[in-house]
C-alpha cells in the first residue's frame, strides 16, 4: 500500500517473518522514502509492527460474538437486544414462541415495533428504560426494581397468548470491549402460572382461615362455594350433598342462579355409574343439554363445571359451577377447583362426624355409667373423665376424687413405660391393644388390670379413653393353676424317668434332682430304712455340702427321720432347731449345713416304711400343706418305684432258677430219648448247635433263636415210641418199619405238647420232616405253611444226619451234605435258611 505524506513516498505491507526461535509471526512494515531526489540513505524510515497477537485476538473476538449469539439463542426464556438507535439486534427462539413472531421479520425493526407481540401498540419496553429512562413509562410499572444499571419488573403483558399473561422481565445494557453502551438486552419469563398459583394460594389460605370460626354445614358450603367461583372464575355455582339413601342429591347452598333454575334443581337422581357424577366434567353448555334438557340454555350457561366431592373413597357431594360468559373453565384452574372440591369433602365430612359425635356423646355418658368396668378419659394425661365404676376401682368415694389428676399416678412404676409405649399404636392405629399392667390404688394396694385405650374427641378435643378392667383374683388363679401345671409336669417328667431308669440308684438320684427344682430347695435327702427297719441310712443327697451325712445312721424313732418313720406321716418344720416336734440328734450337722426349715415325707407302700424324703431350705421360706402333699405323692411314686425294683429284682432270681429247671428238663428229655437209641447219641444237641447258628447268622430275634434251640435237643424225641430193634437195624427197612419211624414227629408233639412251651416249640417237632415242595411228612405241608423254626430245623437235621455215622450206612461227610441242601435249596429247603447255613460252615467256620 502507497501513500503521499509531506515530502515523502511511504509504503505499507503485511508479511511473515521468522522471529529468533523460528517461529512465524505477522507483521507490518512501514517505508517512508523522500521524493526530493536526495539519495542520503540516512532519511529513509522503516518501521515495523507485530500484528500476531492482535489479529489472534479479533479473531477470538469474532469466534466469541458467534458463540455468545447461539448461546442467546437457545436461551430457554425469550431475549431480545436493541442498538443504540433502538433496532432490533438479537431475537432468540424462545421469544418467537411467546410472540409468534419470527426473528427474520423483527430484526433491524425499529419505533418500538417490538413492543406489539406485547402490548398490542407501540410503547417502550424495558430494555428502552435502560438506555433512556422515561419516568412517565416507568409509572406503567406496578414495581420496578433497580440495582445499578440492571432493571426487573413483574407485569401483565395483554397480547401475549389468549388472553395475555403475566411475564417478569429483567433487561440490562450492552457494553463493548471498551465499555461504551452499544445497545440494551431484555430477558423475559412467563410466570403467569406461578402468579395464577399464588392468587390460587391465596384464596385457599383464606378459605382455611374462614373454616376456624364456621358455624354449621351451610355457612362452611357457602365459603367453600365462593372461594371455588373465584379460583374458577365462574359467575354461578352450586353445591349438592348426597342424602343417607346414596340415590339423591339435595341442593344445598347456590350463588348467582336464578330462582326458576333453583327450583326446579332442588333435587335430582344420582346414579353412581354415571360420569356425569363420578368423575370431574368440563363442557360447554351445548353438550349437557343431554343430561339437563333446555334448563341450561334458558338459564343462559355457556359452560359446566360438575366434580364430584369424596372423602374417603365415599362420593358425598356434587359441585356445579357455571358461567354465561367463559366458554371453558381454564386448564390452570382445573386442579384448583378439584383441590377445593377435596377439601369440601373433608369439611363435609368432619362436620358430619362432628354432628355424629355430639348425637353420640350423650349415648356414650349413659354406657360408660353403667358399665361394670372402669372407664376413664385423659387429655395431655390429666384425668378429665372417669365413670363411678373407675373411681371405686381406683378406691375414692366419689368421681372429683379422681378428675383432675394425672394418669400416670395410677400406673405401677413398674408398667409405667408399657404405658407410654403403648401411646405410638394408639398415634397410628386410634388404638392399643389389650395390656395387663399393674395398677396403684389411692390407698397403695396394687392390683393387676387389663388396660385398652382407642382415640376419640372428647368435648371436642382430641384425647385418649382407657377400659380397666380389674383381673387381681384371675391372675392368682393362674398363677396358682400355672404352679400346679408345672408341679404336675414335673411330677409327670419324674414318674416316666423313673419308669424308663435303668437302676434304683439312677431313680433315686434323678428324684433327688427334680425334687430339688420343684421346690427350688437348697438339699434334698433320701434316707433308706435297712432290712431290719431298726436304722435309716442316707443313700441319695443332692445340694449337700458336707459328706459327713453320708456315715449317719439314724435310729427308727429318733430324730426327724425316725420320728417320720415312724409315725408313716409328713411334717413341715418351719424352724428345725427350735421345733418341738422330735428329739433333737446331729443338730451339729444341721447347723453346719445351714438349714433352717424343710419338709419331711416318708416313703411308704402299704404298712411297709421304705425311708424318708426330706427337703432342705437354708434360707427361710413360707412351706404349705399343699407343698407336703406334693412331696408325699413324690414320696408315694419312690415307693412304688423301690418296691417295683425289688420285686422285680426278686422275680428275675426266680425266672433265673426257673430256665434252668427248664433247661435241665429239656436235657433230661433229649438224654432219656438218646438211650432209646444209642447210635444217634449226641445227634439232637449237634442239630440245635447248628440250628442257632443258622437262626442268628439270619438275625432273628432272640425268642427265635431260644424256640429254636429247645426244639433242636426234642426234635426226636418221639423215637420213644419206636422199638429199639427198628431204630438200630443195620439194613434196610420195610415198608411197614419205615410208616412206623414216620411216625415220630407226631408222637414228639403229642408228648411235648402238654407241657407249658411255646407253641412253636411243639409245632417245630411237628413239622421238622416236612418240605418245601410238599414231598416231606406227616402231613405234607409245603412253603409257608411250615413253621420258620420247623424249615431251619430240618435242615440243620439233614446235614447232621448225613455227616454223621448211622447203623445202616458209614457217615457221608460235611461236604456230601452241604451239596444236598444246595442241591435241595428253594424245592425241598428253604432257600433262605440254605444260605445261611452254607455261610456259617463258609465264613463262620463252623464245626460240630
Amino acid at each position: 500500500m502507497f501513500t503521499a505524506l509531506q515530502g515523502h513516498i511511504s509504503l505499507s505491507f503485511e508479511s511473515c517473518i521468522l522471529d529468533a526461535k523460528k517461529i512465524p509471526r505477522l507483521h507490518r512494515l512501514n517505508i517512508s522514502v523522500p521524493v526530493d531526489g536526495k539519495k542520503d540513505e540516512d532519511e529513509v524510515l522503516i518501521l515495523l509492527e507485530d500484528l500476531s497477537e492482535r489479529r489472534q485476538m479479533e479473531e477470538a473476538f469474532v469466534d466469541s460474538e458467534h458463540r455468545l449469539a447461539l448461546i442467546i439463542d437457545f436461551l430457554p426464556d425469550a431475549t431480545l437486544a436493541i442498538d443504540c438507535n433502538g433496532r432490533v439486534i438479537t431475537w432468540n427462539r424462545a421469544a418467537e414462541e411467546m410472540t409468534g413472531v419470527r426473528a427474520r421479520e423483527i430484526i433491524g425493526k425499529g419505533n418500538y415495533e417490538y413492543a406489539l407481540p406485547f402490548y398490542g401498540y407501540r410503547r417502550p419496553l424495558l430494555l428502552d428504560q435502560v438506555l433512556s429512562a422515561s419516568a412517565e413509562w416507568q409509572q406503567s410499572y406496578t414495581v420496578l426494581e433497580k440495582k445499578d444499571r440492571i432493571l426487573s419488573v413483574e407485569n401483565f403483558y395483554p397480547a401475549v397468548g389468549e388472553s395475555g399473561a403475566y411475564l417478569r422481565s429483567t433487561a440490562a445494557p450492552l457494553l463493548d470491549a471498551d465499555g461504551k453502551l452499544i445497545g440494551a438486552i431484555e430477558s423475559i419469563q412467563n410466570v403467569t402460572q406461578k402468579k395464577r398459583a399464588e392468587e390460587i394460594t391465596a384464596i385457599q389460605r383464606d378459605l382455611g382461615i374462614s373454616m376456624i370460626a364456621v358455624n354449621g354445614m351451610e355457612e362452611a358450603l357457602s365459603i367453600c362455594l365462593n372461594s371455588a367461583l373465584k379460583i374458577s372464575g365462574m359467575h354461578a355455582g352450586a353445591i349438592f350433598l348426597v342424602d343417607k339413601g346414596g340415590d339423591k342429591l339435595t341442593l344445598s347452598v347456590h350463588r348467582g342462579l336464578s330462582p326458576g333454575f333453583v327450583e326446579q334443581v332442588k333435587t335430582c337422581a344420582f346414579n353412581t355409574e354415571s360420569s356425569l357424577y363420578t368423575q370431574a366434567l368440563y363442557s360447554s353448555a351445548d353438550e349437557l343439554t343431554a343430561y339437563f334438557g333446555d334448563i341450561i340454555l334458558q338459564e343462559g350457561l355457556k359452560s359446566m363445571a360438575i366434580i364430584p366431592i369424596y372423602h374417603k373413597d365415599k362420593m358425598l357431594a356434587s359441585l356445579k359451577l357455571s358461567s354465561r360468559i367463559i366458554s371453558m373453565v381454564p386448564e390452570h384452574s382445573r386442579q384448583a377447583i378439584e383441590n377445593v372440591a377435596n377439601y369440601i369433602g373433608t369439611i363435609i365430612a368432619r362436620l358430619q362426624v362432628e354432628e355424629e359425635l355430639r348425637e353420640s356423646e350423650e349415648r356414650y355418658r349413659q354406657l360408660v355409667e353403667v358399665s361394670p368396668d372402669a372407664i376413664a378419659v385423659h387429655i395431655n394425661g390429666r384425668i378429665v373423665f372417669i365413670n363411678h365404676a373407675g373411681a371405686r376401682l381406683l378406691g375414692a368415694e366419689k368421681v372429683e376424687g379422681i378428675l383432675g389428676r394425672r394418669i400416670i399416678e395410677f400406673i405401677h412404676p413398674e408398667s409405667r413405660q408399657v404405658y407410654i409405649d403403648l401411646m405410638e399404636p394408639l398415634a397410628a392405629n386410634g388404638v392399643f391393644p389389650l395390656t395387663e399392667m399393674k395398677i396403684i390404688l389411692i390407698n397403695g394396694r396394687i392390683i393387676y388390670a387389663e388396660v385398652t385405650g382407642a382415640a376419640l374427641v372428647f368435648e371436642g378435643t382430641p384425647a385418649v379413653q382407657v377400659i380397666v378392667r380389674d383381673i387381681t383374683v384371675r391372675k392368682k388363679a393362674q398363677y396358682d393353676l400355672s404352679r400346679e401345671v408345672y408341679k404336675l409336669r414335673v411330677l409327670y417328667d419324674l414318674a416316666v424317668a423313673m419308669s424308663s431308669s435303668q437302676s434304683m440308684d439312677e431313680t433315686l438320684k434323678l428324684t433327688a434332682d427334680k425334687s430339688r427344682e420343684l421346690f427350688a430347695a437348697d438339699c434334698i435327702f433320701i434316707f433308706l430304712m435297712d432290712e431290719n427297719k431298726s436304722e435309716a441310712f442316707p443313700h441319695t443327697l443332692s445340694g449337700n455340702k458336707l459328706t459327713e451325712w453320708l456315715e449317719v445312721r439314724i435310729p427308727y424313732g429318733k430324730g426327724l427321720i425316725g420320728m417320720v418313720a415312724a409315725s408313716e406321716s409328713g411334717y413341715i418344720i418351719e424352724d428345725y432347731i427350735t421345733s418341738p416336734l422330735f428329739t433333737h440328734i446331729f443338730d451339729d450337722l444341721v447347723l453346719e449345713e445351714g438349714l433352717i426349715c424343710g419338709l419331711a415325707a416318708p416313703i411308704i407302700i402299704g404298712n411297709d416304711c421304705l425311708g424318708v424324703l426330706v427337703v432342705g431350705h437354708r434360707k427361710r421360706t413360707v412351706l404349705t400343706e399343699a407343698n407336703l402333699d406334693t412331696l408325699t405323692l413324690i414320696a408315694n411314686l419312690l415307693a412304688v418305684e423301690i418296691t417295683r425294683d425289688r420285686a422285680e429284682e426278686s422275680l428275675q432270681k426266680s425266672l433265673e432258677h426257673l430256665r434252668t429247671v427248664f433247661e435241665c428238663t429239656v436235657n433230661a428229655l433229649s438224654i432219656t430219648a438218646e438211650k432209646k437209641d444209642p447210635y444217634t447219641a449226641g445227634h439232637q444237641r449237634r442239630v440245635a448247635s447248628l440250628a442257632c447258628a443258622i437262626a442268628q447268622e439270619m438275625k432273628l430275634p432272640q425268642y427265635y433263636i431260644d424256640n429254636v434251640r429247645t426244639a433242636s435237643i426234642l426234635h426226636d424225641i418221639g423215637k420213644l415210641q419206636i422199638p429199639t430193634d427198628i431204630l438200630t437195624k443195620p439194613g434196610g427197612l420195610t415198608e411197614i418199619e419205615r410208616l412206623l419211624v414216620k411216625t415220630h414227629p407226631q408222637a414228639g408233639y403229642e408228648i411235648v405238647k402238654t407241657i407249658p412251651f411255646a407253641q412253636a416249640i411243639s409245632t417245630a417237632l411237628l413239622q421238622h420232616h416236612e418240605r418245601m415242595d410238599g414231598s416231606g411228612y406227616p402231613r405234607g405241608l409245603s412253603g409257608e405253611e411250615i413253621l420258620l423254626e420247623a424249615r431251619i430245623l430240618a435242615v440243620a437235621d439233614v446235614v447232621e444226619a448225613m455227616a454223621s455215622h448211622r447203623p445202616y450206612r458209614p457217615a457221608l461227610g460235611i461236604e456230601s451234605a452241604l451239596e444236598e441242601i444246595r442241591c435241595g435249596a428253594g424245592t425241598i429247603y428253604d432257600a433262605e435258611v440254605v444260605e445261611a447255613c452254607l455261610k456259617v460252615f463258609s465264613s463262620n467256620n463252623f464245626t460240630f
